[in-house]
């Protein structure tokens, strides 16, 4: 039933309006849920199991301190914060995003859907916090609900909830976006690229899509451009600081714990790439290993290059000429630092 008709029967009953359904409540990626609200009491704590054998998961990131979303023992941890939005709607910012569904529905103007992961059999998922609904985790299987948060060319946010009050945002925050998307300026961007080795035997991992999208091939081509893989799961996901300009606007900012984390930065970055060259720029001088991993998390090329100067350098990539076509991870590290990238092979 429309929201606005059972408000207004409780207002004809004489009901008090505090009574009103309340707007969805979804879940970003966060440490520490902080914050004075009630939904900020509760986190969510996803631990999926992957596989044994040959275990290929890893996370890539810029960040020197990694607690949102790391692993561990055997597991991919991913943790969560609830947050109740403000309205019915997602705020919406330049560039796609995806959020965790903790809610009946989705925000309206988003698209839900599934990623049902077929991870270790035997093996055991498991979750901590009450606030995990609609998803469901299995010791085997897990069925996890998002919300497709589609761009706005128009929007003038430069991370979601830039324009909510402190103590409704956890101190830091992230969601599941392509980092590589985000091109205008931000002036601190973190991120994650998160392989995620499910079972090698009968692999049934998949999207499950919702009604809105099941025939919309645009809407689930965008949405794997952050999560995306067939056997194996890859998430992208970028995160940010609390706002600072809205410290101000709550009693409780000075109460906020907001964590330390130092981020080195980025010391190379690679340029281009096709299927005979690799093109890539260090910013001082030292050594460079560059990485190229399929969707399957399988490597397909390594290189090791020694004693460079700083500045732009060209690898002669031959065998790529034998790669298929399809989306790859690169990843370069130089002087403690790593970028990745992602790329397509037309």
């Amino acid at each position: 039933m429309n929201k606005k008709i059972i408000l207004s029967a409780l207002l004809v009953l004489g009901i008090s309006s505090s009574f009103a359904v309340p707007h969805p409540r979804i879940g970003v990626i966060s440490e520490k849920c902080s914050g004075s609200g009630d939904n900020q009491k509760n986190g969510v704590f996803i631990a999926l199991d992957t596989e044994n054998s040959n275990d290929k998961s890893e996370v890539i990131t810029n960040l020197t301190t990694i607690s949102h979303i790391y692993y561990t023992s055997g597991h991919m941890i991913f943790r969560y914060c609830a947050i109740n939005l403000l309205e019915d709607a997602m705020p919406k910012t330049k560039y796609d995003y995806i959020v965790l569904q903790l809610d009946q529905k989705c925000p309206s103007g988003t698209y839900p859907f599934t990623r049902h992961h077929d991870t270790q059999d035997g093996g055991k998922n498991y979750n901590i916090g009450a606030l995990l609904w609609p998803s469901v985790i299995n010791e085997s299987t897990a069925d996890l609900k998002y919300c497709f948060v589609p761009k706005d060319s128009k929007s003038k946010l430069s991370h979601p909830f830039e324009n909510y009050p402190s103590s409704e945002v956890p101190s830091q925050y992230g969601v599941f976006a392509n980092p590589f998307h985000i091109t205008h300026a931000i002036n601190t961007l973190y991120y994650y690229v998160i392989h995620l080795d499910e079972e090698d035997s009968n692999n049934g991992t998949k999207f499950i899509w919702g009604k809105d999208i099941e025939k919309n091939t645009a809407i689930q081509n965008r949405i794997q451009k952050i999560i995306y893989g067939e056997d194996n799961t890859y998430y992208l996901a970028t995160l940010w600081p609390a706002p600072t300009q809205n410290a101000a606007k709550s009693a409780n900012a000075k109460n906020v714990d907001t964590p330390k984390v130092e981020l080195k930065p980025a010391s190379a970055e690679i340029k281009s790439i096709d299927y005979t060259a690799i093109v890539f720029e260090l910013k001082s001088a030292g050594s460079a290993k560059i990485s190229i991993k399929n969707l399957n998390g399988t490597e397909v090329a390594k290189f090791n290059e020694q004693n460079l100067d700083a500045g732009i350098h060209t690898l002669n990539w031959d065998s790529g000429i034998m790669m298929p076509r399809g989306r790859y991870i690169v990843t370069i590290q130089h002087n403690g630092s790593v970028k990745a990238k992602s790329i397509i092979l037309k």
